[in-house]
């Protein structure tokens, strides 16, 4: 096979991929503008033939994964921002760590196991399981991913959080809606009685000669 697709050589090509892309965000480069360099091409890309080019391609392709897989898992320490008066909203998580990871080290891990698991060289997690295939039909990648892709976002589909936001919402604009409308009722009927006493006609005992 002309690409290095297997676990050790992609693992490899991650490390120095994580490394570039830490470095360029710590210096303040956005994620999207990072590029490969030579140290993640190597030397075996130098080429124009078609073995070279497959290998830089392929290269290119682990180094955009190892970049949107970085900012997936630094997208998830970030904290969400709302209103002191909402109810926090819970964010399903891919990675799960004690402590944000900062250096390098800390991210080869997370980025490795998830870069490693969407090209299907790791292995799954623990309780994962795929669609079972018979003999006469071929694995599909992609339905490993989708099939992933459903898990993750299993839990926003019984996140409730919006809905109960809305109804509470709607029910504070109809409450707020009665008080108004009675508010306006007890003003008006002040306002018709003050009306109706100053028309009444005064008595003869009241005209002051």
């Amino acid at each position: 096979m002309a690409v290095p697709h297997n676990e050790k050589d992609v693992s490899q090509i991650m490390d120095k991929a994580v490394k570039v892309v830490h470095e360029g965000i710590q210096a303040g480069d956005p994620v999207e503008s990072l590029l490969p360099t030579a140290i993640v091409y190597g030397s075996d890309t130098i080429g124009s033939d078609i073995e070279s080019t497959s290998k830089k391609a392929y290269k290119h392709l682990v180094f955009d994964l190892a970049k949107e897989t970085y900012r997936a898992v630094q997208s998830e320490q970030e904290p969400v921002t709302q209103p002191t008066w909402m109810k926090p909203k819970r964010r399903p998580r891919k990675f799960l760590f004690a402590e944000p990871p900062k250096t390098v080290t800390e991210m080869r891990g997370a980025v490795n196991t998830q870069a490693l698991r969407i090209l299907g060289l790791g292995r799954p997690q623990a309780g994962e399981t795929f669609i079972k295939y018979s003999v006469k039909k071929k694995r599909d990648k992609v339905d490993e991913i989708l099939i992933q892709e459903l898990r993750e976002e299993e839990q926003e589909w019984v996140d409730y959080d919006d809905d109960e936001l809305s109804v509470k919402m709607q029910l504070t604009e109809s409450i707020f809606a009665s008080l108004l409308t009675d508010t306006a009722a007890v003003v008006s009927r002040i306002q018709e009685a003050r009306l109706s006493r100053e028309q009444q006609p005064q008595s003869d005992s009241d005209i002051e000669f």
